[in-house]
């Protein structure tokens, strides 16, 4: 059996308190609805880059299996919330 096609993008948007986002797609440019169920746990922040499937809703194409490939740069080395949830950076990682 073939294994789905996955595809790659961009977070724009997550409000884990809301439980959805929005992935701008690399190949066409689009974008693309996910809800936090399709996350495995995952919190996603803005710019992070992400691999998924397309699954259907009754409201169209929604992006489905999400994971985080590369976690964004914009926030590294910063403490404080993101998406709703409070994170530190280890201090004995190396730089």
């Amino acid at each position: 059996m073939e294994e789905p096609r996955r595809l790659r993008g961009r977070v724009r948007f997550f409000a884990s308190h809301k439980g959805y986002g929005f992935i701008d797609m690399e190949k066409n440019g689009g974008s693309i609805f996910f809800h936090i169920n399709d996350l495995g746990g995952l919190i996603l922040g803005k710019g992070d880059v992400v691999e998924f499937g397309i699954g259907a809703s009754g409201q169209g194409r929604v992006a489905i299996h999400v994971v985080r490939v590369e976690e964004s740069t914009a926030l590294s080395g910063r403490t404080g919330s993101r998406a709703g949830v409070e994170w530190i950076d280890d201090p004995g990682a190396s730089s």
